[in-house]
């Protein structure tokens, strides 16, 4: 069975508690207790090496952009996708807005499963050009993953005392813990917020240094998105093709 019961109020003071991170971080007055919950959670979070094969990275293909960038039109149509240079993180300076796992300025390579994903992530317009790169895996790399369900079997990767000492000591459920904080990493809806809410809790995450991203579901597919920030972000891109936005 891969169902599993949790406590009515351990689930309800877990809820409070990933609401009151929010709250915090959306008003700007961080309790120092709610903090060192969320660094004990990280602890425990699900670790998981991901699969040694081809990720693909989109980019929504700039009108101004030209030949320099590897972008090849004919009568004004892209044919061809950004170079190597272009296609993977982008420059620091280059970076003028926060993402769901960047802030401003913070290079993160963005990767999905699949060429489908990876072109929805971008919300393009029916009029836009996506140019769509592939990324090779070939390292063992280690991310927080953050897509399993209750049904592939999320109460096995918590022992039993890990349960018990988040029971005992903080009254909350990691499991609970667990599946309410996915919805930070997939909800489309933090994005009006800037991020905050994500990226505060990604700050913590980031601090554990046996990590090199996260890997997270895509709301648009359920398909699994990636994002790395350590040395593997400059993994390169390449063989890149063009998909019309719709």
């Amino acid at each position: 069975m891969h169902d599993f019961k949790i406590r009515t109020d351990l689930a309800l003071f877990s809820m409070l508690n990933v609401k009151q991170f929010s709250f915090e971080s959306l008003n700007g007055r961080k309790k120092e207790k709610n903090q060192k919950l969320f660094q004990q959670i990280v602890m425990y979070m699900p670790i998981t090496e991901i699969e040694n094969v081809i990720y693909y990275r989109a980019r929504i293909i700039n009108d101004f952009d030209r030949e320099d960038t590897g972008i090849i039109r004919k009568n004004g149509i892209p044919i061809c996708g950004y170079n190597v240079q272009y296609s993977g993180v982008a420059p620091a300076h280059a970076i003028k807005q926060n993402g769901r796992v960047n802030r401003i300025g913070e290079q993160v390579l963005y990767l999905a499963e699949d060429i489908e994903t990876s072109c929805k992530e971008q919300k393009a317009d029916e009029n836009d050009y996506i140019s769509v790169s592939e990324c090779v895996i070939s390292n063992k790399i280690k991310v927080m993953d953050f897509t399993i369900a209750v049904s592939d079997g999320l109460a096995n990767w918590f022992s039993d005392e890990t349960l018990q000492f988040f029971s005992n000591n903080y009254s909350v459920d990691i499991r609970a813990f667990y599946i309410f904080i996915k919805k930070y990493l997939t909800s489309p809806n933090y994005k009006d917020q800037d991020y905050v809410v994500p990226l505060d809790f990604l700050d913590i995450v980031k601090k554990r240094n046996d990590i090199s991203g996260i890997k997270y579901n895509s709301f648009y597919t359920d398909k699994c998105n990636i994002a790395l920030w350590d040395k593997n972000k400059n993994n390169k891109c390449t063989n890149s093709k063009v998909v019309k936005g719709r």
